[in-house]
């Protein structure tokens, strides 16, 4: 997750994270630190699919085994 919050959070890679806002698969989030007004949080969904696309190329999609399992996410062809 935090590969994907450096990938999709262009802007200033290194002053992102990957969080856990929700304890199931659709809890993830990226934060950003930055902006007009020095430390603010921006948060932001994170594109598993473009991801997973980024990783393994085209064809590539993300899924999970275990709605509630947030760490069950996988990339697969």
């Amino acid at each position: 997750m935090a590969g994907a919050c450096s990938n999709q959070l262009w802007i200033a890679p290194s002053a992102t994270r990957a969080v856990l806002v929700a304890n199931n698969v659709t809890g993830w989030r990226c934060e950003y630190v930055g902006g007009v007004i020095s430390w603010i949080w921006y948060t932001y969904n994170i594109n598993l699919n473009q991801q997973c696309t980024v990783q393994y190329g085209p064809g590539a999609y993300a899924r999970y085994t275990n709605y509630y399992n947030p760490y069950s996410w996988g990339c697969y062809r």
